[in-house]
């Protein structure tokens, strides 16, 4: 990564800190994106048979494919956030390169939950769907397989506060180098910093790619020889962000950090990437209702000097939902309890199901999909996934729109949410006062229930990363 990345997140801070609130005035808005070579993605692995990225099938012959600097398969790189260098054309893309990085390695601090745990002092936090490979069981393997001081490797995007948000984990029997991937928070001494409850001593590391010294909020890879105890002695410090600094058509998927400016000309950072918007962005359900710090985005544009100019951001897969299909009409749907929200699929949609075609589902058809608000109470799908017919789970996640007094509206959809059983963002219980008290416009939540009949029963309801 070109190092006046570094300095431009210490102008961003320094804003933050001093109240700075005008437009930026960025460069983005191209109406349309340019297409070529040398272009870049940024974001996890859906699916394989070639690589899923952002939506785009690159076709993976010939290229290179790394794990943590080991050449691998495609098989070792599903579930992890990608770097991938080549041609984009649509939906459709050809892979030079495909580089894959694990945010944590080491020895796991605490298990916390069924989905959360504590890894080298991150909490790591599983998406819906997350891979885990245990010794014991495999590619089958739970969190309940591992134990205090098990050693895993942990791919997945960082958030503020020493979090991941993990799409996939695998335990090992060894590891040759400890690892952790975050943001700089906390006080910073003449050989010290933290990430989340790590504290790092970089007195002895090599600092090359870091020639300043750590600056707050910057997001850094840490590598050290040995497990903490209890402080990481690191062995290498340096910036993350993409590794190319100009790129005709460049697709970044992560978190909002550092968000600076008004609408609609905003500065922010994904994943250590500068992306500036203005006046002829398209935002796509990421509207100024939803678009905020440590929201998760995917921001498309060129890539030019180290700076994303932005022509398009997009809520991320910021709402996931189950149920049975009912209404279907063309490629537009509902789900049975859920009528007010209008579900469409289109070209770019990822289709999991008996022979992956959308003509394989039906009225009736048990479906789990993801996607995000395009208008309203309108949902664009980026993937459904067929399930068992007759299941009556059904569960609805997304911002919420408001909150007053016990009923929670999401997507226009009114819930009453008192007496439900509760749990916080690491899947731990909590009371219902806590609950209402943690939320407002835009924090993602997630309300499970059962289908009966032509409605459906809420009874749970749990916050969201």
């Amino acid at each position: 990564m070109n190092y006046s990345k570094v300095s431009v997140m210490l102008a961003v801070v320094t804003l933050l800190v001093t109240g700075c609130s005008g437009g930026t005035g960025g460069t983005g808005g191209n109406p349309l994106p340019p297409i070529g070579n040398g272009d870049l993605s940024v974001g996890a692995v859906t699916k394989l048979g070639s690589v899923f990225v952002n939506g785009v099938e690159f076709d993976t012959t010939g290229a290179t494919i790394t794990r943590d600097g080991i050449t691998v398969a495609e098989s070792q790189v599903l579930g992890m956030p990608v770097e991938v260098r080549g041609d984009i054309n649509g939906d459709m893309g050809t892979a030079d390169t495909v580089v894959a990085k694990t945010a944590v390695k080491g020895t796991v601090n605490s298990i916390i939950s069924t989905t959360s745990l504590v890894v080298m002092g991150q909490t790591v936090r599983l998406e819906d769907g997350a891979y885990i490979e245990t010794l014991a069981n495999g590619s089958s393997g739970t969190l309940a397989d591992l134990s205090v001081g098990s050693l895993v490797e942990v791919a997945g995007m960082p958030k503020p506060g020493g979090v991941i948000v993990a799409t996939r984990l695998e335990e090992k029997t060894s590891l040759v180098e400890y690892k952790v991937k975050g943001y700089i928070e906390g006080t910073i001494s003449a050989t010290t910093f933290t990430i989340g409850a790590l504290t790092i001593d970089y007195s002895s590391a090599d600092m090359t790619d870091l020639p300043g010294g750590p600056v707050l909020n910057l997001l850094v890879e840490v590598k050290a020889s040995a497990a903490p105890a209890p402080v990481m002695m690191a062995t290498k410090v340096e910036p993350e962000g993409p590794s190319i600094s100009d790129a005709q058509e460049a697709e970044v998927e992560g978190y909002v950090k550092g968000l600076t400016g008004s609408s609609p000309d905003y500065v922010f950072f994904i994943n250590g990437q500068e992306v500036h918007t203005d006046s002829a962005t398209i935002f796509e359900g990421a509207t100024a209702t939803y678009f905020a710090e440590n929201v998760k985005v995917e921001a498309e544009g060129t890539l030019v000097a180290d700076v994303l100019n932005a022509y398009k951001v997009k809520l991320k897969d910021s709402v996931r939902m189950e149920g049975d299909i009912e209404n279907l009409s063309g490629n537009s749907f509902n789900l049975v309890g859920m009528p007010g929200v209008t579900i469409t699929v289109n070209a770019a949609t990822e289709i999991n199901s008996s022979t992956d075609v959308f003509s394989d589902f039906a009225n009736g058809s048990h479906v789990r999909l993801r996607g995000f608000p395009s208008s309203g109470t309108s949902v664009l799908v980026t993937r459904i996934d067929e399930r068992n017919t007759g299941d009556p789970d059904a569960y609805l996640r997304g911002p919420v729109d408001s909150v007053a007094g016990t009923v929670v509206t999401v997507l226009g959809i009114a819930i009453d949410v008192n007496g439900f059983s509760f749990k916080d963002h690491d899947d731990v219980s909590m009371n219902q006062a806590a609950f209402l008290a943690a939320l407002s416009t835009g924090v993602p939540v997630k309300i499970q229930g059962l289908i009966s009949g032509s409605s459906i029963t809420w009874d749970s309801a749990e916050l969201e990363d």
